[in-house]
């Protein structure tokens, strides 16, 4: 299967060893261009899934990944952690239409009730006095 890679990390007082600056290059131009061509046709065989590989860029905290696959959960767990350092492939099938991902933090042992990112996307919540993250969105 085919793979392609995004990283997520905090804003810089949370990953102190990040730049602002490099976050904001890598928000504004890489990683739409990463998930963009994450759901590219590609010439693998319909059954065969492509793998989208997220990656922790954050060598301090673990982050939480909540996805929405079209309208509903994706193939992959919700609230998938991954630690400092680590990577988490997620299944993208040719056919899918659009995802959408939100990196969290500071979640409880089930990746709920997080101090950073809370989405409000399918099976999860949103502070009620700080409202929902944006995702980062794939649709086109």
């Amino acid at each position: 299967s085919s793979l392609t890679q995004g990283i997520f990390c905090p804003p810089l007082l949370l990953c102190p060893s990040r730049v602002r600056r490099d976050m904001t290059e890598l928000v504004r131009v890489t990683l739409p261009l990463l998930l963009i061509a994450a759901l590219a046709p590609s010439s693998v065989a319909e059954e065969q899934a492509t793998r989208f590989r997220i990656t922790n860029g954050c060598g301090s905290e673990p982050i939480w990944i909540a996805h929405q696959a079209a309208a509903g959960v994706g193939p992959d767990p919700q609230n998938i952690r991954i630690a400092p350092g680590a990577s988490y492939d997620m299944t993208v099938h040719e056919n899918l239409t659009g995802t959408r991902y939100w990196p969290k933090m500071r979640c409880d042992e089930h990746g709920d009730r997080c101090s950073i990112g809370e989405s409000g996307g399918p099976g999860e919540h949103c502070d009620t006095a700080a409202g929902c993250s944006p995702p980062v969105d794939t649709k086109f």
